[in-house]
């Protein structure tokens, strides 16, 4: 869609300022994952200490802070995150898990959206003849499959380490509209909103370099670092009654941010039998 295009080709110094560090950083993350996973595959792995469990399972909780680039920039500023995820992870570092991060922010750049509708000083005429300010939020939801790997340096404790992922998933978001009394803004209805959220969703892929420490009595155990996402999607309304226009062109929606998880980590020891220790 020529709209895409022509932002694409005419994006601000701030939003390339923000999209040359994120590409920076998600190529040096892959670098570093791949060169570290080399690395570490090329070494002999050392007889581990009966005492020492041989995974983990875990599930952790995150929140975090993220900064759009390219498209993403385009609609919304920065936004917030909460998350779960569940991890198994074995003593010589490899990981496999699957996570979901919710994001939300409160300032929507697209200002424009809800125009059409607005009265000169930017409120909505409800049917008892009122005026309501409308409300615009960003929602979104980014579904993830991870593979990751953790280089420990202590022969103590296999579970601390340099922390790195990478992942495929799923990201959606939308815009938000909240009111004080929604049934009184049929313009603005369940289905007509449909219209204006401008729901997009599609692939993603992302990576994750940080520190993960699990303390050796069990009780202090988090993992904080950067994560990159690069998500490829599409606007998935045949319409958005704002422009009249289908939006249909590929949307690059990339966001880089600090994230931070605690760890509940349940150990399983080896040698045919089975000990679940939480402390």
């Amino acid at each position: 869609m020529k709209r895409n295009t022509i932002q694409n080709l005419m994006l601000p110094n701030t939003c390339k300022s923000s999209f040359k560090f994120h590409s920076i950083f998600s190529n040096l993350c892959r670098f570093i994952f791949f060169a570290l996973l080399l690395i570490s595959a090329s070494n002999k792995v050392s007889a581990q200490n009966k005492n020492v469990a041989e995974r983990v399972i875990y599930p952790l909780f995150s929140g975090g802070i993220q900064i759009p680039a390219m498209d993403m920039a385009q609609r919304f500023a920065n936004n917030g995150l909460t998350g779960t995820g569940l991890y198994l992870q074995s003593s010589r570092g490899n990981a496999i898990g699957l996570s979901i991060d919710f994001m939300f922010g409160d300032r929507i750049k697209e200002t424009g959206i809800l125009s059409g509708l607005l009265t000169q000083n930017g409120f909505l005429i409800g049917l008892d003849g009122l005026l309501y300010e409308p409300v615009m939020q960003e929602r979104a939801y980014h579904l993830q499959f991870i593979y990751g790997h953790l280089f420990s340096f202590k022969k103590q404790n296999d579970f601390s380490g340099l922390w790195t992922s990478v992942q495929i998933g799923f990201l959606q978001h939308k815009i938000r509209f909240q009111f004080e009394e929604p049934s009184k803004i049929p313009q603005l209805s369940k289905e007509m909103k449909k219209g204006y959220d401008h729901l997009t969703n599609g692939i993603s892929f992302s990576e994750f370099i940080g520190w993960q420490y699990m303390s050796d009595n069990h009780m202090v155990n988090f993992r904080v670092g950067i994560e990159a996402i690069q998500g490829l999607t599409r606007n998935r309304r045949s319409v958005n009654f704002d422009t009249g226009l289908a939006e249909d062109g590929l949307r690059k929606d990339f966001l880089t941010g600090l994230k931070f998880s605690w760890i509940l980590p349940f150990y399983l020891s080896g040698r045919g039998s089975r000990e679940y220790i939480y402390q």
